[in-house]
């Protein structure tokens, strides 16, 4: 990586902004991969694509945080699911879903649960993950719009960076074509035959 990163920036990129357990080594791939892909040779494009990294990476992050989120409020929502078909017909209706929604988790566990389930025609293997959502729809509405608005600032930093490509070649197209024009200038004045027409029109489309 020390070979493709302009030395005044490596201290920046030595500094990832992780959180406990996530891998640095992973993190410096993504933005050697990012910096390699999109040719960034000077200081300033390496920031760039660090700004792309950082938001790709707080993307993923959030996105692995939510799958934890749901995983973790799953039992929870297989004894909410139960629990309204027993209400009525057991004592100690909610212990008796959480039992039921707890031996899921068992080897081979689970068959009361499903038979519960499958008699009032709900689908046992859906409801846990369902209850879960809409138990904390706010929560999973928040980190929804945490997540637009993540993508929404890489996509800002992708235009910067087109931005910057386009002026440079617009740029480098006027200096060749100056160049060019120097030349023509020169070899007309000496009395040599000007350029082609063709090269000249080839020149200006580059």
């Amino acid at each position: 990586m020390d070979q493709l990163i302009p030395f005044s920036v490596r201290a920046i990129l030595d500094d990832p902004p992780l959180t406990r357990g996530e891998d640095e080594a992973a993190y410096q791939r993504l933005v050697v991969q990012l910096g390699v892909e999109s040719g960034a040779a000077t200081a300033i494009d390496w920031l760039l694509v660090k700004d792309v990294a950082d938001l790709t990476w707080q993307i993923a992050r959030l996105r692995r945080w939510v799958k934890a989120y749901a995983a973790s409020k799953e039992r929870a929502g297989l004894a909410h699911g139960v629990f309204p078909l027993l209400v009525h017909r057991v004592d100690g209706a909610y212990d008796t879903a959480r039992a039921l929604a707890d031996d899921l988790y068992k080897d081979a566990g689970g068959g009361d649960y499903r038979e519960i389930m499958a008699r009032h025609g709900v689908p046992a293997q859906h409801v846990g993950t369902a209850y879960a959502f809409f138990d904390n729809l706010k929560s999973f509405a928040q980190a929804e719009r945490m997540l637009m608005e993540l993508e929404h600032r890489r996509d800002r930093v992708i235009v910067r960076i087109d931005a910057r490509r386009a002026a440079f070649a617009s740029a480098l197209r006027a200096a060749a074509n100056r160049v060019v024009e120097g030349e023509v200038a020169t070899m007309a004045g000496a009395g040599s035959p000007p350029l082609a027409p063709a090269l000249v029109a080839a020149v200006d489309a580059s």
